[in-house]
């Protein structure tokens, strides 16, 4: 959510904090951790290797250095398959649909990009960003799965999306509620 860019300035502020660490604890750093929750296109473009550099540099018996790249590696390998509960018009056009998934699945959708195919056939079609919004079957205030695709005026109620990006912080982090069950 931070972006490549401010990344590398929290990375710097963290090893600044930890050498005023050792200077106000008397204790010397042996280990640095990164953290995770790096986007998939991210994870690639992030300096790693100068930030370590940096670190080892200023962290004199720094040994071991972290990173988590968890989300980076799962987000893309898990897909939502949804279907079309309600379609709702305007002057004869789509303008929002409601879907048998929600955000107790998808509880991080308005938070991370997904892409959205739509199954035609046996075929899946890309779907563009566009004005129709795609709500979820919970009916909450904030249970939208997307702010606008670009949905053909043909949709129906049983037609599917296909919903991409959805392992890491979707699926596993859902909750109970909106599914029937309790916590």
């Amino acid at each position: 959510m931070i972006g490549v860019g401010h990344w590398r300035d929290i990375a710097e502020s963290a090893i600044a904090w930890a050498r005023a660490l050792e200077a106000a604890a008397g204790c010397r750093i042996r280990a640095l951790d990164l953290g995770g929750g790096y986007h998939p296109d991210d994870f690639a473009r992030l300096p790693f290797a100068e930030i370590v550099r940096a670190a080892r540099r200023q962290l004199r018996d720094l040994t071991e250095v972290y990173v988590e790249p968890g989300r980076a590696l799962t987000q893309a390998t898990m897909a939502m398959v949804t279907s079309v509960l309600d379609v709702r018009r305007q002057d004869g056009m789509i303008h929002e649909v409601v879907m048998d998934t929600c955000i107790a699945e998808m509880p991080l959708a308005s938070v991370y990009p997904h892409r959205f195919f739509r199954v035609a056939g046996d075929q899946l079609v890309p779907v563009a960003r566009g004005p129709v919004r795609v709500l979820g079957r919970i009916c909450m205030e904030d249970d939208i799965l997307s702010a606008g695709l670009d949905l053909p005026d043909t949709l129906d109620i049983g037609d599917r999306l296909v919903i991409c990006d959805a392992g890491a912080y979707e699926r596993s982090m859902s909750y109970a509620f909106g599914r029937g069950g309790y916590p």
